[in-house]
């Protein structure tokens, strides 16, 4: 195998797993970040988050592992650089790419003569070609001639990040053929199986297609969710119903909210390259209606909150609720773009004392609760915003008689058994 001298620029949920893959193939690597928190995680071989098997990674393969916050100087001392930071979007959806370019100017400083450049953030369509032309126009150098560059798309689940960098298929959109092989030769030293697409467009549209797919089956789930309430029947049950037995469907569970990093962002990324055809036929796409959809569903668990609360005499403003699940889904510790905080800061808004309790978390930004038990003593409501195992085996029932005002709001169909019980009031989704 040959060993390379790769950069990985952005220490973030993708970028420190790629380096400590990188170490762990026996590759040196530099990492940049601009945060001094990441710069001592990797001194420290102590990484910022959970991910499994990361942190022992890290610490067998520290000698190898080194990070700077000088992108120029650590692009000069390498072979591969690889781009793994963050992109966002305005509150009206628009993408956020100060940042890539920001890096990639810090590219060109370095003059990347022999160098391969894989970008690897989300991207809309075409933005690979508009970062390397930023790079040839600062730099001097010309792609594919000087250096090389590539799309390749990060397809991993956080929780699996090791594992799947590792194992799940690489796919490669170069900028010329050179550029495709060499990127092909870098990711045959971690592993799984090479698929080269014909451009940069192809492969920033595999991964546009990943997120915005998965999210658009969601809000189908969440949408018969929506007919199941007004038709008295449960959903869950329904779903299961519908996938048993019977290959054909994968109808997923409907939810208080899908949200994220990545399922909040992407779809509107993949709109961004649909406005044409939108605006040619008159109205959005399936997954632009989808995150819709999606984006509804937390507003309409406070509603079905308030009800909950009116009809058992509380009104919301002074109600105690605590929110059982900040995470964006079950397991993780990652509070980005989560519905959970969202629906607790709207709750603050209209008057309510939040609290947030969550096993998995960290950070929060509000009063925190420290177990089950302390989060439903007194509270007049519960909202399970999230499937965490914590939360899975909970005797409800009888932690509701520590409640002031017994609601109870399931988001995730963890106790629709225990809805139209005495003693309790229980609403969910579906």
């Amino acid at each position: 195998m040959i060993l390379m001298k790769v950069c990985v620029i952005g220490l973030g949920r993708i970028g420190m797993p790629m380096a400590a893959l990188c170490a762990a193939k026996g590759h040196t690597v530099i990492g940049v970040d601009k945060g001094e928190a990441a710069l001592k995680a990797v001194a420290d071989a102590e990484p910022l988050f959970e991910e499994e098997g990361l942190a022992d990674t890290m610490r067998k393969n520290k000698p190898r592992l080194s990070a700077t916050s000088d992108i120029a100087k650590a692009v000069a001392a390498s072979d591969v650089v690889v781009v793994t930071i963050g992109t966002t979007i305005t509150e009206d959806g628009k993408p956020v790419l100060d940042n890539a370019y920001d890096v990639a100017r810090g590219i060109a400083e370095a003059k990347p003569r022999g160098k391969t450049v894989i970008f690897k953030p989300t991207l809309p369509l075409g933005t690979t070609r508009l970062l390397v032309a930023e790079i040839e126009k600062k730099s001097g150098l010309k792609c594919g001639k000087d250096f090389f560059a590539a799309f390749s798309p990060e397809r991993i689940v956080e929780g699996k990040a090791l594992e799947e960098m590792e194992h799940l298929p690489k796919v490669i959109g170069g900028m010329d053929a050179e550029s495709a092989r060499r990127a092909a030769e870098f990711y045959r030293t971690l592993g799984g199986e090479i698929v080269i697409v014909e451009k940069p467009e192809a492969a920033e549209l595999v991964k546009l297609i990943d997120n915005s797919y998965r999210s658009t089956m969601f809000a189908f789930a969440n949408d018969v969710a929506l007919v199941c309430e007004r038709w008295g029947l449960n959903a869950y049950d329904v779903v299961s119903a519908a996938n048993q037995g019977y290959k054909r469907n994968n109808v997923k569970k409907p939810s208080c909210g899908v949200s994220g990093y990545c399922l909040t962002k992407d779809p509107l990324y993949l709109e961004s390259g649909f406005a044409s055809a939108a605006k040619e036929r008159g109205f959005p796409s399936l997954w632009k209606r989808g995150r819709d959809i999606n984006d509804y569903m937390p507003t309409h668990t406070l509603g079905l909150l308030k009800d909950a609360l009116a009809e058992s005499g509380r009104p919301l403003k002074g109600a105690r609720v605590a929110i059982c699940g900040a995470t964006f889904k079950e397991n993780v510790d990652d509070v980005r773009n989560s519905h959970g905080i969202r629906m607790a800061d709207e709750l603050r808004r209209e008057g309510a004392e939040v609290s947030v309790w969550d096993p998995r978390a960290e950070r929060i930004g509000f009063p925190r609760k420290k177990s089950a038990e302390d989060a439903f003593d007194g509270a007049d409501a519960v909202v399970f915003t999230v499937p965490h195992d914590e939360f899975k085996p909970l005797d409800v029932a009888s932690l509701a008689k520590k409640m002031r005002t017994p609601v109870i709001v399931d988001g995730w169909g963890l106790f629709t058994k225990l809805r139209g019980s005495k003693g309790y009031r229980c609403v969910g989704v579906g």
